[in-house]
């Protein structure tokens, strides 16, 4: 069994960004679907990892 999250649940929950474009030209259809989970960890870690990027 898998162990339960420690740290707070602000933190770790994912928000879904859905993205979904679509064309039908009667000769070609086109249909797309893009997804995103964002968390408050993966935002705060994404700035460190560019702010440290930069100070190389």
């Amino acid at each position: 069994m898998a162990a339960e999250d420690a740290g707070p649940d602000f933190l770790t929950q994912t928000e879904s960004i859905n993205l979904s474009p679509a064309a039908d030209l009667h000769v070609f259809r086109f249909d797309l679907t893009i997804g995103l989970e964002l968390s408050l960890l993966s935002i705060i870690g994404a700035v460190l990892a560019v702010w440290l990027y930069r100070r190389m």
